[in-house]
C-alpha cells in the first residue's frame, strides 16, 4: 500500500508524501510522473523482459538513448 500511495493509486487519510521537498499528496496521479510495475512474469508474456520494460519507457516517451541502458539495468535486476 505504501508504493501505491506514493504513486497516487491509494488515498491517504493522514500524513504527507514528500517528493523533492514538496508534498505531492494532492497532486493528480498523472502529474506525479511515478508508476508501479507489479512483479509478474511479464506484462506481455510474448515479449522478453527488456521488451516489456522498453514498452513502458516508450509509452512514457523516454529519450531513445535511455531505452537500452534502462532495459539492460532493469532486466539484469530481475535475474
Amino acid at each position: 500500500m505504501l508504493l501505491e500511495a506514493i504513486a497516487g493509486a491509494f488515498p491517504l487519510d493522514a500524513g504527507s508524501i514528500l517528493l523533492d521537498g514538496k508534498d505531492i499528496r494532492c497532486l493528480p496521479v498523472q502529474q506525479r510522473r511515478l508508476g508501479i510495475v507489479y512483479q509478474d512474469h511479464a506484462l506481455f508474456p510474448h515479449m522478453t523482459v527488456a521488451e516489456n520494460i522498453g514498452y513502458g519507457l516508450r509509452m512514457a516517451r523516454c529519450r531513445p538513448c535511455a531505452l537500452p541502458m534502462s532495459c539492460s539495468r532493469a532486466s539484469s535486476a530481475r535475474r
